[in-house]
């Protein structure tokens, strides 16, 4: 039987975050971040990882264990990190224990996205998007990863919508797929 989590997968910026704590609202579900879930084991920033010496390799390790440990409880909506399918076999741990949902927008929307997240109080850099190109970076990164994201079990273009129409989606959708 199929574990009863909803994992939001998606390139950074598509809105895995925000949009996963109002699904789990919704559905009256706990919500889980496996990027805060790292922060929190390691008392590192994501962005102190990366600088670490291997800290790629090391941060997916982290991410992997992370999401094995995750994917022993139900009824959660866990948000990813944006790379976390470059590991097949995280991908398939998703979609062996629960729904996986892809949340997706255009390079421009992550871009500008990306560009007010920076900006707000709460300033997360993007290790992977340090760049004087980021618009490229992100072209460049998606189109690498669009090929693994539609293997998601339900895919939602997030150009045009706010953060609780795309959360009433997973939840609709969530109804659908589990009655």
């Amino acid at each position: 039987m199929v574990k009863k989590n909803i994992f939001i997968i998606g390139f950074s910026g598509s809105g895995k975050t925000t949009v996963g704590k109002e699904a789990a609202i919704l559905l009256k579900w706990k919500f889980v971040d496996i990027d805060q879930e790292i922060v929190n084991q390691t008392s590192k920033s994501i962005e102190e990882i990366f600088k670490l010496n291997n800290g790629n390799e090391y941060f997916r390790e982290l991410e992997k264990n992370t999401l094995k440990k995750v994917i022993e409880s139900e009824e959660q909506i866990v948000s990813t990190g944006g790379g976390i399918i470059l590991d097949k076999e995280n991908l398939r741990f998703m979609l062996d224990n629960g729904y996986v949902i892809c949340l997706d927008a255009s390079p421009a929307t992550i871009f500008k996205r990306l560009t007010l997240q920076s900006l707000s109080s709460n300033n997360e850099v993007r290790p992977l998007l340090n760049s004087d190109k980021k618009l490229e970076t992100i072209i460049k990164l998606k189109n690498e990863r669009n090929s693994i994201y539609k293997k998601a079990d339900y895919f939602i273009a997030t150009d045009s919508l706010n953060p609780l129409d795309i959360a009433q989606k997973i939840t609709d959708q969530w109804i659908k797929v589990s009655c």
